[in-house]
């Protein structure tokens, strides 16, 4: 009974942490190539300036190629390049 019972807690452990690691990472990749309207208004030229700007800090702290503060409609808001 040990046999079987010890094996099959440990695949359970295995299964649940790959479940949380692929979530863990869902979230963060939907950071990339994505609109962040939650961040609020921008400013374009002064938020996505790669020297401290709202969107560019942003983006890169999970992005590679940063943001921009693009306009969407008749306000502007930040944008993660993919």
């Amino acid at each position: 009974m040990a046999k079987f019972t010890i094996p099959c807690f440990v695949l359970i452990l295995v299964l649940l942490s790959t479940t949380n690691v692929w979530k863990i990472a869902t979230v963060e990749g939907s950071k990339c190539c994505t609109d962040h309207p939650e961040l609020g208004k921008c400013v374009p030229g002064a938020d996505d300036n790669p020297d401290g700007g709202k969107c560019w800090t942003f983006c890169t702290s999970g992005c590679e190629k940063g943001g921009i503060c693009k306009l969407f409609g008749n306000h502007h808001h930040c944008h993660c390049f993919c």
